[in-house]
C-alpha cells in the first residue's frame, strides 16, 4: 500500500517528493513515537534553495534536506520535564483515600522550574510576552486505595506488579524519573492508564501529559477530562458530530509539539531561502 501512495504523490505535477521515518525522541520528544513523514516540495523552490540536493537520494527526505535531522539524545529525562509539578502533598492523600467533593487538583506551581525545559514550557506566548502562565489541567484521579497500594508496591519494585494485584488486560509500566542508558521507549497514547508516575502512586495528569508532548504550559485544551461510551465513539443514530474528544486522547492524537515545531522552523528556512527573507 504505502508505494501505492508515494506513487499517487509523484503524480502531482510540479513537486519533488521524499519520505523519511524518523523518531521522535531524535527532535527533543521524551518518547520514541515513530513517524512516516511525506514531504513535496515545488520544483521552482528546489532551484532556488541550495541547501536542498533531490538527487543526494530517490527516497531519503532527511538525506535530500526535505527534513530536518534529527539529534540523537537530545530528549529530557522526565524529573527535568515534570519536576516542578511534582506536589508532595498528593501522594498523602491519595495513600489516605480521603477525597474531598470536587476536583482534587494542585492550581498552582508547587515547586520553582528549574530546568531549562520546565523554564521553557512555563514561558508565556509570544504574542503576551509580559503575562503570567498559570498552572492549568493538573487534576488527579481519585484512585481506589488498591490502585493506590499497587502503583507504591510498583514504585518500589522495579514496575513489579503485585501477583494479587495481576489480571491478563494490566499492562501498566511505571515511567523511569532517567532514561539512563536507553532511550525514550513509551509513546504517549489516549489512554494515561498504561503508565504510572515515577515518583507518585497516580497516573499522569492532563497538563502532565501534554507535557509529554511538549505542548507549553499556556496550551489549553477544551472539551472533557475523560469520556466514554457513545460520548466518546458518536451516536450512530445521529452520526459523529456529537462526539467529544477527551483531553488525554486530544494530546495522544497529536503530532508532537517539539517535532512539529522543528520540521515548520525547517520549512520555513527553505522559504526564506529560495523567496528572500521578508
Amino acid at each position: 500500500m504505502w508505494p501505492d501512495v508515494k506513487a499517487e504523490f509523484r503524480k502531482i505535477p510540479g513537486y519533488e517528493v521524499r519520505w523519511s521515518l524518523v523518531y521522535a525522541k531524535d527532535y527533543g520528544v521524551p518518547q520514541n513515537r515513530p513517524r512516516v513523514l511525506l514531504v513535496g516540495i515545488r520544483k521552482d523552490i528546489l532551484d532556488a534553495c541550495p541547501s536542498i540536493d533531490p538527487k543526494a537520494d530517490a527516497e531519503d527526505a532527511v538525506k535530500c534536506g526535505f527534513l530536518p535531522a534529527g539529534q540523537p539524545g537530545a530528549f529530557p529525562h522526565l524529573s527535568d520535564l515534570l519536576g516542578d509539578l511534582v506536589d508532595p502533598a498528593v501522594a498523602d492523600k491519595l495513600r489516605s483515600a480521603r477525597f474531598s467533593s470536587g476536583t482534587f487538583e494542585t492550581t498552582s506551581y508547587p515547586r520553582p522550574a528549574r530546568t531549562a525545559i520546565q523554564k521553557h514550557l512555563r514561558t508565556p506566548p509570544p504574542w503576551d510576552p509580559n503575562g503570567r502562565v498559570r498552572l492549568t489541567e493538573q487534576e488527579y484521579s481519585k484512585h481506589k486505595w488498591a490502585v493506590v497500594d499497587k502503583f507504591d508496591h510498583m514504585l518500589a519494585n522495579n514496575g513489579e506488579i503485585p501477583e494479587h494485584y495481576k489480571t491478563r488486560k494490566f499492562s501498566q509500566r511505571v515511567l523511569p524519573a532517567h532514561w539512563g542508558n536507553k532511550e525514550p521507549h513509551m509513546t504517549a497514547t489516549s489512554l494515561p492508564d498504561d503508565y504510572v508516575h515515577y515518583c507518585q502512586p497516580r497516573i499522569l495528569t492532563v497538563r502532565e501529559w501534554a507535557r509529554l508532548q511538549l505542548f507549553p504550559d499556556w496550551y489549553h485544551f477544551a472539551g472533557k477530562r475523560t469520556t466514554g461510551g457513545i460520548r466518546r465513539a458518536g451516536n450512530p443514530l445521529e452520526g459523529n458530530f456529537d462526539r467529544e474528544v477527551p483531553k488525554y486522547t486530544q494530546i495522544g492524537n497529536a503530532v508532537p509539539v517539539g517535532l512539529a515545531e522543528k520540521v515548520g522552523k525547517h520549512f520555513r528556512g527553505i522559504l526564506d531561502q529560495a523567496l528572500g527573507e521578508r
